[in-house]
């Protein structure tokens, strides 16, 4: 058993914890902001890789955690998560690298009809989607049940760190570029809207108007999320108005449905984006950085986490 000190309390660094103490390690959590202040409070939290490289650990990573979440969603009260059929309208097929980290009996055919012009195919996939209101409550309820134990504090030296544990594993994020002096991090900004819930079916879709646009709407228990925007190295955490108003416009045009519901809430958060991903132990230190995934933090959560614990010597 090591002791092991996880700094960050967003959907890597607390399903790194977790994941540490059901291995066995004395795992204590550092974080400077508490999760509800953090992207991953943000994001819309579907099984979906995006905006992360290198490709092939990505689907490696995805598939790993799409296992867990499929387990997770046995218990969608407790945990938040669920499986659902993502309809997938697909524009341009170069940016869907991703099927090979899904079951091959998680995808269908979607009906012809939303095969729309312009666009090069539409299909059905079986993923799981997380309600980050009540998963990332779920992480860090079950972490202080097995014993996991935390403190809020702002870390600024990562050697310093290593004096207070066996090993350090930096899940900061975005703020690894300050952290660890990495100019290979940027923010890519994302805004999404929060719906009041209709009373009529919705269903939950993708829009690949790739790359940096996407269109999608993601029904939860109690709201339905619209999304969104994927801008890189913008920084301001500001509401776009125009952006709300793009949004509920091509959301409204795939599924009139939404045409009437009540906007309840509009977010922007900034995802932690990076030329790879960069998870392996630093040369000659106990630390092991997991950071760096850009729209896939709850995509590779567990494959991350379960890589960053097996490099625990």
């Amino acid at each position: 058993m090591a002791k092991v000190l996880v700094i960050g309390s967003g959907v890597s660094g607390l399903t790194t914890a977790l994941l540490g103490l059901q291995q066995g390690h004395d795992v204590h959590m550092v974080y400077r902001d508490h999760w509800s202040d953090t992207v991953s409070a943000v994001a819309a939290a579907i099984w979906f890789p995006f905006a992360a490289e290198p490709q092939d650990k990505v689907n490696s990573w995805s598939r790993d955690t799409y296992e867990v979440f499929e387990d997770l969603a046995s218990q969608t009260k407790k945990t938040g998560v669920f499986m659902t059929n993502f309809l997938v309208l697909v524009e341009d097929p170069e940016y869907v690298y991703w099927e090979s980290a899904l079951p091959p009996e998680s995808v269908t055919p979607a009906e012809p009809d939303w095969i729309l012009p312009g666009y090069a195919t539409a299909y059905y996939v079986k993923v799981p989607l997380s309600d980050s209101s009540v998963y990332m409550p779920y992480l860090q309820e079950t972490f202080i049940e097995l014993g996991g134990t935390s403190e809020q504090r702002t870390v600024t030296n990562l050697k310093e760190e290593c004096k207070k544990a066996d090993w350090v594993i930096n899940c900061s994020g975005l703020g690894s570029q300050a952290l660890c002096n990495d100019q290979k991090m940027f923010p890519i900004q994302g805004q999404i809207i929060q719906l009041e819930k209709p009373l009529e079916p919705v269903k939950t879709l993708m829009d690949e108007h790739m790359p940096h646009r996407l269109a999608y709407i993601l029904p939860r228990t109690n709201d339905v999320i619209l999304g969104g925007t994927a801008r890189p190295h913008e920084s301001s955490t500001d509401v776009d108005p125009d952006a709300t108003q793009k949004i509920i416009a091509q959301c409204v045009k795939r599924l009139p449905v939404l045409a009437n519901a009540a906007v309840k809430n509009v977010r922007v958060g900034l995802r932690p984006g990076r030329s790879q991903v960069r998870l392996e132990k630093e040369e000659g230190l106990p630390i092991i950085h997991n950071y760096g995934h850009g729209g896939s933090g709850y995509t590779i959560s567990w494959g991350c986490a379960r890589e960053a614990i097996g490099l625990i010597k």
